[in-house]
C-alpha cells in the first residue's frame, strides 16, 4: 500500500543564510534512469548560479521543497510540481533518529515497477529536518 506525501511546513526560502549556504555545498549520489553520480544541491536549488552563494536567495517555483514524510521535513531531489506523484511505501526512521530511509513511487514518469525510488536522508546538523543524500531507482514489486 501506498501513501500519498503531504507538503511540509517547512520551505528551502524560510531557511537562514548560514543554512542556505550550508544546503547548496552538500551532494547527494543519484541513480535515475542511467543519470548518475554525485550531484550538487546547489545545481538543484540554484541552477545557473555562478558557483558563488547569492547574496539573496530566490528560489525557484520548480526547484525542490521540503515534503512531510510521516511527520518528518524531508528534502528530496525531487521538483515540487513533482510531489503531488510522490508515494510512501515504506519510512524507516534509525533508532537514533538521524537517518531516515524512504522507499517510494515516482508516478512523474512511470507507473510500473520502474516508479520505485529508494532514498536515503539525513538529519541536517542542529536541525530537525532531514536531507536526502542517496537517490536511487529500485525495482517497486508492490
Amino acid at each position: 500500500m501506498s501513501i500519498l506525501l503531504s507538503p511540509a511546513t517547512l520551505h528551502v526560502a524560510d531557511l537562514d543564510e548560514p543554512v542556505r549556504a550550508w544546503l547548496i555545498e552538500q551532494r547527494y549520489d543519484h541513480f535515475v534512469g542511467k543519470h548518475e553520480g554525485p550531484l550538487s544541491w546547489r545545481d538543484r536549488l540554484q541552477p545557473g548560479s555562478s558557483g558563488d552563494v547569492l547574496p539573496h536567495w530566490e528560489v525557484l517555483p520548480e526547484a525542490p521543497d521540503f515534503i512531510s514524510v510521516d511527520g518528518h521535513d524531508v528534502l528530496l531531489p525531487v521538483d515540487k510540481v513533482h510531489h503531488g506523484q510522490l508515494r510512501r511505501m515504506r519510512a524507516i526512521l534509525s533508532d537514533d533518529s538521524r537517518c531516515l530511509t524512504l522507499f517510494l513511487r515516482d508516478l512523474s514518469a512511470h507507473e510500473g515497477p520502474e516508479a520505485g525510488r529508494f532514498a536515503f536522508c539525513e538529519q541536517a546538523p542542529g536541525a530537525s529536518w532531514y536531507l536526502c543524500t542517496v537517490w536511487h531507482e529500485w525495482f517497486a514489486t508492490r
